[in-house]
């Protein structure tokens, strides 16, 4: 079972397309970075797979351990600003 799945992930800002039909597959112990000039998508990739942007299209699968961890860092921010 992939910890990372996506299969068309499209993501749009107006006429400029920023992410174009990705499919991507990581498998548990793989280690995967992303490479490219500015402009290339890759943090709006990272931002789609962590669901802090709306996705155009066919959407990412969000492993359980990563809304754990999006709510370990939720819960961390709130102590960090009591």
């Amino acid at each position: 079972m992939p910890v990372i799945e996506t299969r068309g992930l499209t993501k749009r800002f107006g006429s400029v397309t920023a992410v174009d039909t990705l499919d991507l597959r990581v498998e548990p112990g793989e280690v995967f970075g992303f490479l490219g000039p500015n402009g290339a998508g890759k943090s709006t990739t990272i931002r789609l797979l962590l669901d802090l942007r709306p996705k155009e299209e066919t959407p990412a699968k969000t492993p359980q351990w990563l809304i754990l961890l999006r709510m370990l860092l939720a819960a961390l921010a709130i102590l960090a600003l009591a």
